[in-house]
């Protein structure tokens, strides 16, 4: 996979983090993006690196997630402490799905959001607390209720309310939640925060259009094959 710098901008002890929206205009103005969930599992599930930055977690990472409450289709847009975001026309009228978009490809201006040609739709999961398999895109939460295993996460979310917002990773309430994924920070909350560089990423690099491209023209693809597929056009040649 492509390797990328994660640089230290600002560490969640003793108050220093930022919230949502001060952190995505930080990044703005370093011309830098909000890390994959992949770039931070690299951090803290295949490698030792979290023990030397635990003053940084919990962490925002990507995407950013937007659902309604359970049950309640999707309207023209969402709303939830004092966040907009814009949903594409394809989603509205549908209910349980969660959007997923990756940074920057979703616009924003102030605190309100439109996402991005690239961003997707997933059936939301309902239970909070649980474990589940990943999203080979985003390594979101999806799909039914599982048993633990190490390549699963445990998310966190709200069942009551909508969501938007990025998630949360490396949280403490079980000590260090390396495998948990949390939606429930509201935007004003000062979590720990990276920067990766524009353009790079061990996700979304330029081969991501050609995957997107096959999902988009292939009918109800099986799990496996949607794994092939997305490792023939992530991994590097």
């Amino acid at each position: 996979m492509i390797k990328v710098e994660v640089v230290r901008i600002a560490q969640y002890d003793d108050d220093k983090g930022l919230g949502l929206l001060a952190y995505l205009g930080e990044l703005a103005k370093r011309k830098q993006r909000v890390p994959t969930m992949q770039e931070i599992s690299q951090r803290l599930i295949h490698s030792n690196q979290w023990e030397k930055e635990k003053e940084m977690y919990p962490c925002w990472a990507g995407p950013l997630v937007v659902h309604e409450v359970p049950d309640k289709p999707f309207g023209k847009t969402v709303e939830w402490e004092g966040l907009t975001v814009h949903v594409p026309k394809k989603w509205q009228g549908k209910a349980n799905l969660v959007i997923l978009d990756a940074h920057p490809d979703f616009k924003r201006q102030g605190s309100v959001f439109w996402p991005g040609p690239k961003a997707q739709a997933r059936p939301m999961p309902k239970e909070d607390g649980c474990w589940y398999d990943v999203d080979p895109i985003f390594e979101y939460p999806i799909g039914e209720p599982k048993d633990y295993s190490d390549s699963r996460r445990r998310l966190w979310r709200r069942t009551s309310s909508p969501y938007i917002g990025l998630v949360a990773r490396g949280g403490v309430w079980y000590g260090y939640d390396r495998r948990g994924v949390s939606c429930y920070y509201v935007p004003s909350y000062r979590l720990g925060v990276f920067g990766t560089p524009i353009g790079k990423s061990s996700s979304e690099p330029a081969k991501y259009d050609g995957f997107l491209a096959w999902l988009d023209k292939t009918k109800n693809p099986s799990k496996k094959a949607i794994k092939a597929h997305y490792l023939k056009w992530m991994v590097e040649d």
